[in-house]
């Protein structure tokens, strides 16, 4: 199968030099992508959350080979100039590795901050097309709704043609955009169910823009986590129930559960009373749910996860190692996993 399998540094990042001894241990182990979310805050706000790209940087002088990617930055905080002589720049720094993964936002980074998000998916299309246009033209003049330039240039080009860009789309239009003009489609909080009925929504966007289903990398971001038992397993998992109250529409359609849509993760913040009511909600998530939107249990539920999500239509995935033993986790990938879904 061409399947790859790439590794997600959790965001709160408690100790950088252990998430750069974890990125070493997974390109050893045969790991082909890094992902770091872009986040100023988290839910709840804890820890430590470094700067993503000055955080890629850091990991890309540490590895060789992997990818390094957002997971994921917005169109918001940042203007497309900026971002595209950022990209440029790790792209420089690792040796043409650098990858963009971006979505419409979320409330977390900008409504404590005043930052306007209105019309994102608009201005998401805006956005990929300016970086794009700076990454290829020596001058550049763009006229939209949003960003306007004259003579504008980059005195820095990628080492790629173009770099790879990935969509977080977890509604029907932002996934329709994904299949018209991203490189990789990269979404949060499915299950193999949700995933073959949302693929549809990217080819539908592919085929519009004369594009195939087959020129899109489909990305699944999710935890891992492996034991003896499935208790054990779940256990590591079990903390990070709470967030798929964020997703409220993937609740109501996977297991016909309501909650308000102020919880999704375009309205929701770090505050107390936010906080409160997730809280509320949290006994509305069923358990099952951390089953069914991740990769846990023993080595052979999880290769049977694996299998599901790739028979759904995923072809890469990002996947943070909860353990228990992480490097034990990622030595599973490397005798077992890996080579057994390379070799289908």
């Amino acid at each position: 199968m061409d399947v790859k399998f790439g590794f997600s540094i959790p965001v709160p990042t408690y100790r950088l030099e252990l998430a750069i001894e974890g990125a070493k241990k997974a390109e050893q182990c045969g790991f082909e992508s890094l992902w770091y979310a872009d986040h100023l805050t988290t839910i709840p706000p804890e820890g430590r959350v470094y700067d993503a790209f000055v955080f890629l940087t850091t990991m890309a002088l540490n590895t060789t080979s992997l990818t390094l990617c957002t997971g994921v930055s917005d169109p918001h905080r940042r203007h497309p100039a900026v971002m595209a002589h950022i990209l440029a720049t790790l792209d420089m720094v690792s040796n043409g590795r650098a990858m963009l993964g971006i979505g419409a936002g979320e409330a977390m980074n900008l409504k404590m901050f005043n930052i306007d998000a209105q019309k994102p998916v608009s201005k998401l299309r805006e956005f990929i097309e300016v970086m794009r246009l700076l990454w290829k033209e020596d001058r550049v003049n763009y006229d939209g709704e949003f960003f306007k330039m004259k003579d504008a240039l980059l005195q820095l080009k990628p080492v790629q043609q173009t770099i790879p860009i990935y969509i977080a789309a977890n509604g029907p239009v932002s996934r329709r955009l994904t299949g018209e003009m991203a490189e990789g489609w990269f979404p949060f909080y499915e299950s193999p169910n949700l995933i073959a009925k949302h693929i549809k929504d990217v080819e539908e966007g592919a085929k519009k823009a004369g594009r195939s289903i087959d020129q899109i990398d489909t990305c699944y971001n999710c935890m891992t986590a492996i034991a003896d038992d499935f208790e054990t397993a779940y256990k590591r998992v079990e903390f990070m129930k709470g967030g798929h109250l964020l997703f409220p529409d993937k609740l109501k359609e996977e297991y016909n559960i309501d909650v308000p849509k102020d919880l999704a993760i375009q309205k929701i913040t770090p505050s107390n009373e936010d906080l409160m009511k997730l809280f509320q909600y949290l006994g509305k998530v069923p358990d099952r749910i951390l089953q069914d939107f991740n990769i846990i249990g023993t080595v052979d539920q999880v290769m049977d996860q694996i299998e599901a999500f790739f028979k759904a239509g995923i072809k890469h995935l990002a996947l943070l190692n909860r353990g228990p033993d992480p490097n034990k986790v990622f030595e599973i990938y490397r005798d077992k996993i890996i080579p057994y879904f390379k070799e289908l």
